[in-house]
């Protein structure tokens, strides 16, 4: 397992960095009120806290902590110090609850695999968005499974990672003639291709989010199968043709296995 690196938060002023060390210790003081408590709060002396105040001071070029009769407080220059400071080890802190991210076309799919096993469901986090956003969320390590839309992603930028087939689906066309919306989710490079592969007369005119909206239209589309059904468009007078069968992927981050383990045998289960 490769070695994980901890984000730290520092920040940089004209006559130096402050350390998340000293911010730490502004924070303390903050929160207890008093150097003695603080100190002890770190687990350091008071020489070693009085010595990273006066540093943050000397970098901010301000006075950031003020003593008076009842203990010490910090500087309206210092609260805002650390409210920053607070605010941006939240934005840096990774969740310790399983996070999935998937599209709105896999999202029922997940939510039904949660609503088995219930516990986790109470603790797991589903982030909705496309591949696209969902790949760079899963790169940059704040998602633990990521379920693909299109199979495509897991062989152009995620090699590294381990990846199981949770099941089937199908690539159909909605045929309305040579104008094409390209809907936001899904396998659609897929179907473009094949047009291509088949030197199909097409033109793409439009780019759509929502299926209704493409429903609302004469242009012809590409929908996956399981999407189709929810919709009812095996039941419309629409010229559908099946395309390819491709595979369902969940990628797993290599340090979140366990996390999601029972998460990853409920999706695996589902028809």
């Amino acid at each position: 397992m490769r070695p994980k690196p901890r984000p730290c938060v520092s920040f940089e002023f004209e006559k130096g960095r402050v350390t998340e060390r000293e911010l730490h210790a502004l924070a303390s003081v903050e929160s207890k009120g008093s150097q003695l408590e603080a100190a002890r709060a770190l687990g350091i002396s008071i020489p070693v806290l009085h010595r990273r105040l006066s540093s943050a001071e000397a970098k901010v070029g301000v006075p950031l902590v003020e003593t008076f009769n009842r203990g010490t407080r910090l500087t309206q220059q210092g609260i805002e110090l650390v409210h920053a400071f607070e605010e941006y080890n939240r934005r840096t802190t990774p969740p310790t609850t399983p996070v999935i991210a998937c599209s709105p076309i896999m999202r029922q799919r997940v939510h039904n695999a949660l609503s088995i096993i219930e516990r986790e469901r109470r603790r797991t986090t589903v982030i909705v968005s496309d591949d696209e956003m969902n790949v760079s969320l899963f790169l940059s390590g704040q998602v633990d499974l990521l379920v693909l839309d299109d199979p495509l992603f897991a062989y152009e930028n995620l090699r590294e990672h381990p990846v199981k087939e949770i099941g089937k689906d199908t690539l159909l066309l909605v045929d309305r003639g040579p104008r094409f919306a390209r809907y936001r989710y899904g396998p659609q490079r897929m179907g473009f291709e094949y047009l291509k592969q088949e030197e199909i007369e097409h033109e793409e005119v439009r780019f759509i989010s929502n299926i209704d909206a493409i429903l609302d239209t004469k242009l012809s589309f590409f929908v996956t199968n399981s999407m189709a059904h929810r919709k009812g468009l095996n039941r419309r007078s629409l010229s559908i043709r099946s395309i390819a069968e491709f595979s369902i992927l969940a990628v797993i981050h290599e340090d979140s296995q366990s996390k999601v383990s029972g998460i990853l045998n409920a999706l695996s289960r589902q028809v």
